[in-house]
């Protein structure tokens, strides 16, 4: 009877603690929309049906080409210009132009009513500046990169802090944000970033970036490292976002 009296009370206690000591993940319904999964903002996806550019468009209007895509690549689509021709923008500042070389389609309204009442991205929420995970060639000096330290930002459907090469953008928000997600090979990010993953604590084959953007342009770019880690990049300086928990 007193061993058994042990074991229970010992189980309790490995319970107690397995309870308190695990980190809070976020639960994702994803909406999929043929191999695509649909987004918040997302008013449509266009597919390549023949070799297609992006392009950016300048501050005259004017296009230059970004990159070519190739035949069967989709796209989310979130927002529309009616200039040269018609241009559908696919997030991150690229549009792709409205001709025969694409395939434009909207979702039903069954599948948005889906997204906006069930989907929720795991980094939407508010983020602490915990410390500097690696610094970089840029205008941050080692004073303005510990200003920043507990300062709070905001990822939500709704709004997005601003975060660039200077201190002072911390204080913008953008009230449309549109997220961008791209999934890295750890090669090509450290073709990109010139700095390898594992430096910024992240140890895995391919790494998630968001870029966020709005109709204004570029807002801020991070690194997913897990649920409650974010890696933030500004003014040549990577900062470590740690989740702000909740009051309970």
């Amino acid at each position: 009877m007193l061993k058994s009296l042990k074991i229970l009370t010992a189980l309790a206690i490995t319970a107690s603690l397995t309870a308190t000591t695990i980190s809070p993940t976020f639960a994702q319904t994803k909406v999929m929309w043929g191999k695509t999964e649909l987004k918040i903002g997302q008013s449509g996806k266009v597919t390549v049906m023949k070799l297609t550019k992006l392009y950016t468009i300048g501050k005259d209007n004017s296009l230059s080409e970004s990159r070519t895509v190739k035949k069967g690549e989709e796209f989310r689509v979130y927002q529309y210009k009616n200039q040269n021709g018609g241009l559908y923008g696919i997030g991150g500042g690229l549009f792709v132009k409205k001709d025969s070389n694409i395939k434009y389609e909207t979702p039903s309204k069954s599948k948005l009513e889906l997204v906006k009442n069930g989907a929720s991205e795991s980094y939407y929420g508010e983020w602490i500046i915990n410390q500097v995970q690696a610094y970089g060639v840029g205008t941050y000096s080692s004073e303005d990169a510990e200003s920043l330290f507990g300062k709070s930002l905001t990822f939500t459907a709704n709004k997005a802090s601003y975060f660039g090469d200077r201190p002072s953008h911390i204080e913008k928000v953008a009230t449309k944000p549109i997220y961008t997600e791209t999934i890295i090979s750890e090669s090509d990010f450290v073709a990109k970033y010139r700095i390898p993953s594992d430096l910024l604590g992240i140890e895995a084959p391919t790494i998630t970036e968001i870029n966020v953007s709005d109709s204004n342009g570029h807002v801020s770019t991070f690194l997913i490292k897990d649920d409650n880690t974010l890696i933030i990049f500004g003014g040549g300086t990577y900062f470590e976002l740690i989740r702000k928990a909740s009051k309970n």
